[in-house]
């Protein structure tokens, strides 16, 4: 039987997850989005219906996640849920929030495609590492990983970043600006990296 959990633990895991969310929206809002580097998963998704119909990307990436989270909570229980939830949620509303502010912190794509690369990367660390996710695609992987355990996590990540990559490319006609959101995924990767492993 696992250990009940402390008070402190559960505030200690709440707040790393409202950190790493915080973070995130820094790197998504400031520095991705002014200069249309595409972040991964639903998020990304929802960035493109955002540039194609003014929706909010908050907004969006919430209501796309309704759904996986309850197929999500049948299968995987209410714990993950609650906790991914939150960090689904917190994300959404920092980016919503940050985006009020009208601001960027650089012009120059390839710096706003490394710098917020790493915040994004440390973000979702700080995320994975309190032990929950941001939901949306991470769920998708889970339940593929069911059906198809011979490819590892990362694997099957890549493959879903690469196809909201290329109907980004595809919809906007914007190679350059997909190749510098390869450079920013791949930023993410190596920063989540570090702050889990070291």
């Amino acid at each position: 039987m696992l250990p009940k959990r402390t008070v402190t633990e559960y505030v200690k895991e709440y707040a790393l997850i409202i950190l790493g969310s915080a973070i995130y929206g820094v790197g998504f809002e400031f520095f991705f989005y002014p200069n249309e580097v595409l972040a991964g998963g639903l998020t990304g998704v929802a960035m493109i219906i955002n540039m194609l119909t003014d929706l909010p990307v908050g907004v969006m990436n919430i209501v796309m996640n309704i759904p996986l989270f309850i197929a999500a909570w049948r299968r995987f229980g209410l714990g993950f849920v609650i906790g991914s939830f939150t960090g689904m949620a917190a994300s959404s509303v920092f980016i919503d929030l940050f985006s009020l502010l009208h601001w960027e912190a650089t012009d120059n794509i390839l710096l706003a495609a490394i710098f917020g690369g790493l915040l994004n990367g440390l973000g979702l660390g700080i995320i994975y590492r309190a032990g929950v996710t941001t939901g949306g695609v991470d769920i998708v992987v889970k339940f593929l990983r069911i059906k198809y355990q011979y490819l590892n996590f990362g694997t099957l990540m890549l493959i879903l970043d690469v196809a909201i990559l290329a109907v980004y490319a595809l919809i906007f006609n914007t190679l350059e600006a997909a190749m510098y959101s390869t450079i920013a995924m791949f930023v993410v990767s190596k920063a989540i990296g570090v702050v889990l492993y070291g």
